[in-house]
C-alpha cells in the first residue's frame, strides 16, 4: 500500500534496514520503494528518481570546472540517483534533503563523525550510460567532508548497479581540461602568496578558498608548472605546516599534484620542503588518518620520481 508510511525516517540508525533488490521490481515508470526493517516505509515518491529522469549533459562553457570531488560511474541513470539517495537516507544520519529530477541533483544536511555538513551532488552525462558524479561541500568541515566523499565512493563501489570508471580517487580530469586564458603570468599567483605569507590575519574561509584554488592549479597540466617556483613552494610548506588541518590536507594534496609533473622536480630537490612534510608527519596524531595518508604519499611519490633522495631524508 503506497499510501501507507510515507514519512521519511530522520535517524536511519534507529531502525534495521534489510533491503531486497530496490530496483528490478517495479514497472519502467515507477519509483522505487525501499524496505526499512520489520515495517514498510519509502523515500518519498517526489524524491526519488524515475526511469524518464534523465542527468543534463556536462558544460561546455569555458568557465565551468568540476570539484576534485567528481568520479565517473556507469550505470542506469535512475539507478544511479536512487543509490544516491539510499546513501542519504539508509547510510548518512540525513538531517534534510531536497532532490532535483530535473537537474539529476541533491542538496543534503548531514550529521557524520560529529559534524554537520551541507552539501551538494550533481550527476552530468558525459555519453550515453557514463556519467560524472561532482559531490560539493556547502558548509562543513572539509577534512570531514573529504571522509564522507570517499565512503560515497566507497557505496557507489559496492552497489551492483554502479560501475566506477577509472580510479575511485578524486578525478578532475573526467572533464575537458579547465581552460586557462593565455595571459596568465606567475606575476597573478603573488596575491593569493600574499594572502598565505599573512595567514595569521586571514579568515579560515579565505584560507580554504585560497589553498583550494592552488590545488586546483597543480591538477591541471597548464597551470601547475606556475606553482614549480620558489616563492610558490614557500607557501605550500607554509600551509602544510599550519595547525588547521583542513590547509594542511589541501596543501598535501597540492604538493602530489605537482610531484606528477616534470616542472616539479627540481622543487623537491630541496631539502626544506621534503622536511617540512616530514615534520608535519611527525607532529600528527595517529588518528587524523586522512591527512597522514595523503603526507605519506606525497613522501613516496617524491622517492619514486627522485631515487637520489634517500630513505634518511624521506622517511618518517
Amino acid at each position: 500500500d503506497r499510501s501507507a508510511g510515507t514519512d521519511v525516517p530522520m535517524k536511519p540508525k534507529d531502525f534495521t534496514c534489510e533491503f531486497a533488490d530496490p530496483f528490478d521490481r517495479f514497472p519502467s515508470e515507477s519509483k522505487p520503494l525501499v524496505t526499512c526493517g520489520v515495517s514498510r516505509s519509502e523515500v518519498p515518491l517526489a524524491d526519488r528518481f524515475a526511469l524518464k529522469d534523465l542527468p543534463p549533459p556536462l558544460p561546455t562553457d569555458s568557465f565551468f570546472q568540476l570539484e576534485s570531488t567528481s568520479l565517473r560511474v556507469s550505470a542506469e541513470p535512475y539507478h544511479l540517483g536512487n543509490v544516491v539517495l539510499d546513501f542519504f537516507f539508509v547510510v548518512l544520519d540525513c538531517i534534510d534533503l531536497k532532490t532535483d529530477c530535473r537537474k539529476f541533483s541533491v542538496k543534503a544536511t548531514v550529521f557524520y563523525k560529529n559534524s554537520t555538513l551541507s552539501v551538494k551532488l550533481r550527476v552530468y552525462e558525459v555519453m550515453q550510460g557514463s556519467y560524472v558524479v561532482e559531490f560539493q561541500r556547502r558548509r562543513g568541515d572539509c577534512v570531514v567532508f573529504m571522509d564522507l566523499f570517499h565512503e560515497l565512493v566507497d557505496h557507489l563501489g559496492s552497489n551492483q548497479h554502479c560501475s566506477l570508471v577509472a580510479s575511485s580517487a578524486p578525478v578532475v580530469d573526467v572533464a575537458l581540461e579547465p581552460p586557462v586564458s593565455d595571459t596568465f603570468e606567475g606575476e597573478d599567483l603573488s596575491p593569493l602568496i600574499d594572502i598565505i605569507e599573512h595567514r595569521q590575519t586571514q579568515p579560515v574561509e579565505v584560507l580554504e578558498d585560497v589553498a583550494t584554488a592552488l590545488m586546483r592549479m597543480a591538477q591541471n597540466g597548464r597551470t601547475a608548472p606556475l606553482l614549480c617556483t620558489y616563492s610558490a613552494s614557500r607557501a605550500l610548506a607554509a600551509l602544510v605546516q599550519v595547525s588547521l588541518e583542513c590547509l594542511s590536507l589541501l596543501a598535501a594534496r597540492t604538493l602530489y599534484a605537482l610531484i606528477q609533473h616534470q616542472e616539479s622536480k627540481q622543487l623537491f630537490a630541496h631539502d626544506w620542503l621534503i622536511e617540512a612534510i616530514r615534520d608535519k608527519l611527525c607532529a600528527t596524531p595517529l588518528s587524523t588518518t586522512t591527512l597522514r595518508h595523503e603526507l605519506v604519499r606525497v613522501l613516496q611519490a617524491v622517492a619514486a620520481e627522485l631515487p637520489q633522495k634517500n630513505c634518511t631524508t624521506i622517511g618518517a
